[in-house]
Order: structure tokens, then sequence, then C-alpha cells
């Protein structure tokens, strides 16, 4: 198996408590998490290492940028705050 330097993570609102993810390159499709905290924390925890150790998560039309997979997992409510807010600067 090759390794996906950086995926693509897109986290989508669905209505209130309802979030779908999924990730580029990912063969078992999208997941369904009741908060956008708790899909960073997922794919940071399932995400392995051997296929990507890199991640570009994206909310709302908004991106963080690229990081450590790693990083989801144990910062993930720092990061859907900050997506969150990011989102607000833009639609502001």
């Amino acid at each position: 198996m090759k390794t996906i330097l950086i995926l693509s993570l897109d986290i989508l609102r669905l209505e209130p408590g309802l979030y779908e993810a999924y990730c580029t390159g990912e063969v078992g499709g999208s997941t369904h998490h009741a908060s956008l905290t708790e899909a960073l924390a997922y794919y940071g925890n399932t995400i392995p290492p051997e296929f990507a150790r890199f991640v570009e998560p994206r909310y709302g039309g908004v991106s963080l940028g690229t990081m450590q997979v790693c990083d989801l997992a144990t910062q993930p409510a720092a990061l859907a705050d900050r997506l969150t807010e990011l989102v607000a600067q833009v639609n502001n």
C-alpha cells in the first residue's frame, strides 16, 4: 500500500448534532458523528500512520491547513473551536 502524504478530511454539518465526515482515499465511505470534535477525534484515532501522517481538516468552507494526523486525536476540541471561529469570521 502506498502512503498518501496528505489526506483531506471534509466535515459537513447535516443538522444540529449530526456531522458527516469523509477522507479522500478512504475506502469505507463517510462516517457520522454527534459533534465536530467527535469527528476530528475519530479520524485522529483511526487513520493508520502507514496510510497517512498528515491531514487537512476542512469544515464550512475553511481549512486548518496541513497538520499531523495525531493532532486530531490529541487536540480535537481546540481544533473544532478553531474551525468554528474561522467559519464565523468568513461568514461575517
